[in-house]
């Protein structure tokens, strides 16, 4: 039905006109038709179903059916709204197959679902947001709000004000449930809706959930569950990200600021902004840490080069502090992951003297890595300088602040450890780590834990001798993973029969941060997924016994990831989606697009790559180990 609906309203939207006859759809409630150029929404239309003028009778009462939504009528809308578009109107001057170049998405609904609660809140949470449409009745009056058209005004994550909003328009005082008379108390509903998007540079329509086909991970993606292409187009996009460069061009002084400026901030497409202009100076160290990182783990030159040459230029960028820029050295959070950045990028000597010694890059560099320069020697200098403030190996550290709650400070001291700085000492290191282990609240480990195995596996690379709580420090990771697994979205299984989750299908390998009560997953999810990676290749956190439940948990969140990333359909109905194309949205029912998410999915889907590659390296050769056993036992 909604196929052919969408088929219909293509053919009408090439012409640029309908039929005036009515095209009924049936057994729908409300059909809407939205038009867009290159993601931007240029025109809308909606047609309700309404009571017929005829009453029949039927079963000997008489009844008042309702007539089926027009189809026509919704697309006559659409394409009268589209004709007020100027750059839609100065193309159809001269090429009258404009509109063959415009993308159509139809939604059709089904009949509501009336909702009860005690109030709008209680009453919201029956919505999956971007999935669900919404309606209010007050006598015989209807209003519904699509999911289309909640994502694109940006409110699909809060159903509640959406209802308190379509109330209000239809005359309900703004009060909640309990506080209204019995006439004013108005009908609230849940309503299915079936989408159809026609993808970039296609004429066929795709059916979604939310803004996006469903990602289903399948074995052409390989032992990493796809994380290293998802990895290539994060990357890939960040890069774009970056304020355009002015070198070697005869600018004005203005520009030349912009250049400076590093990354540009979270993007509102709805909105069309960069909020703000410049990303935060600890979003633009950590997305130089990822990339740095991606860099030194990609097996592609380009694909590294560029990486490589994007997080040198946001360190060199975020100590050129212009006048509308915060001060990244007044942040200890910026600090510290400019350093670990900084140190990635690995072509530059550490110590004292590093200043003397930049002309010679590292002996573990690849030969395809670029020459160090004065610029970045510079930047790494000043951060490390600022994060020590003297030459005392426990310059660093806060006395009057609990280690636990400053973990990336930590890891950017091991990481110098492990760089071979003396100016930091092991033992202490080792001593303050363990204590951070010992302190950290295990709500507060589920996000941390990534920086907390980064940080060791830093003691390890420089040989610092082991904790003696490492056994303990084991089995809380461990036991963090299992929790984990209890918060990860993922199919339910009946006697060994698959069945349907309660969580729509696209939420499936994401994790409920906020409580099991939580109705779906964000884009935090990326921060466990980076411990979970880390964890991957320790044969004392990753046992015999739970490799293949690992490998499962990893599969899965890789999935949720690669969910949120913008493709050619989700592209479809976000302006300007083809910038968008590869990064990662904060939600699935949102399109902001957040730098310090993209950054972190970016670490962890660099680190789930090696950490799943490097699993199953240890599980086939355990299962060659087995069959070529003399009982064929492990």
């Amino acid at each position: 039905m909604a196929t052919e609906a969408w088929l219909d309203a293509r053919g009408w939207l090439d012409k640029g006109e309908t039929p005036t006859e009515p095209r009924p759809v049936p057994n729908a409630r409300v059909v809407a038709a939205s038009i867009r150029r290159d993601g931007t929404l240029i025109g809308v239309g909606e047609s309700q179903s309404q009571p017929r003028t005829d009453p029949r009778r039927v079963d000997g009462a008489t009844s008042v059916p309702l007539r089926e939504p027009d189809l026509a009528d919704a697309v006559r809308q659409a394409i009268a709204d589209a004709r007020r578009d100027t750059t839609l109107a100065r193309a159809l001057e001269t090429d009258p197959s404009a509109w063959t170049r415009l993308s159509l998405e139809i939604e059709v609904a089904a009949d509501p679902v009336p909702l009860a609660g005690v109030n709008y809140e209680q009453v919201a949470r029956s919505i999956e947001p971007g999935i669900d449409g919404m309606a209010v009745r007050r006598g015989a009056r209807w209003l519904y709000t699509l999911p289309s058209r909640a994502m694109s005004l940006e409110v699909a994550s809060d159903p509640a004000r959406t209802f308190v909003g379509m109330a209000s328009r239809l005359g309900v005082p703004m009060r909640d449930l309990p506080d209204l008379l019995p006439a004013e108390t108005p009908a609230l509903y849940r309503v299915p809706v079936t989408r159809l998007v026609q993808p970039l540079d296609s004429r066929d329509p795709v059916q979604v959930t939310r803004l996006a086909r469903l990602v289903v991970t399948a074995p052409a993606d390989g032992a990493d569950a796809g994380a290293k292409a998802a990895a290539d187009r994060i990357a890939n996009w960040l890069c774009n990200h970056l304020h355009p460069t002015t070198s070697g061009l005869d600018v004005a002084e203005g520009a030349q600021v912009l250049e400076n400026l590093g990354l540009r901030g979270d993007w509102i497409p709805s909105a069309g902004v960069h909020e703000p202009m410049a990303a935060f100076p600890a979003d633009q160290a950590l997305a130089a840490l990822a990339l740095a990182r991606y860099a030194r783990s990609s097996s592609d030159p380009e694909h590294a080069n560029a990486a490589r040459a994007a997080a040198r230029r946001i360190l060199v960028a975020l100590l050129r502090v212009a006048p509308v820029e915060r001060d990244p050295l007044q942040d200890r959070n910026a600090i510290a992951l400019g350093v670990m950045a900084a140190l990635e990028l690995g072509d530059l000597a550490v110590g004292p003297t590093a200043a003397a010694a930049t002309t010679a890059p590292s002996p573990n560099a690849p030969a395809a890595l670029p020459a160090p320069d004065a610029d970045l020697a510079h930047a790494r200098d000043t951060l490390i300088r600022e994060f020590l403030r003297d030459a005392s190996s426990t310059a660093w550290m806060t006395p009057d602040v609990p280690p636990r709650t400053r973990i990336a400070e930590i890891a950017a001291a091991c990481a110098l450890c492990g760089a071979g700085d003396p100016r930091v000492d092991a033992a202490t290191l080792r001593a303050t780590l363990d204590t951070a282990w010992r302190e950290i609240p295990r709500r507060e480990l589920v996000s941390e834990l990534g920086w907390m195995l980064w940080a060791e596996r830093s003691l390890a690379a420089a040989k610092a001798p082991a904790s003696p709580d490492a056994l303990a420090q084991h089995e809380l990771a461990r036991s963090t993973r299992a929790a984990l697994s209890r918060a990860q979205i993922a199919p339910e299984i009946d006697d060994g029969t698959a069945v349907d989750s309660p969580f729509p299908d696209d939420l499936i390998g994401g994790f409920r941060l906020a409580g099991p009560n939580t109705r779906g997953a964000t884009a935090q999810s990326a921060r466990p997924t980076l411990g979970l990676a880390l964890m991957l290749d320790s044969p004392a956190m990753t046992p015999e016994g739970e490799r293949y439940r690992a490998r499962e948990m990893q599969r899965m969140a890789v999935r949720f990831l690669r969910q949120l990333q913008v493709d050619d359909v989700s592209a479809a109905s976000i302006p300007g989606g083809r910038r968008c194309l590869g990064a990662v949205r904060s939600a699935p029912w949102e399109m902001r697009l957040s730098v310090a998410a993209n950054a972190t999915a970016l670490l962890a889907l660099t680190e789930s790559h090696d950490g799943m590659i490097s699993l199953e390296r240890v599980i086939e050769s355990s299962s060659s180990a087995a069959g070529n056993s003399p009982t064929g036992a492990p």
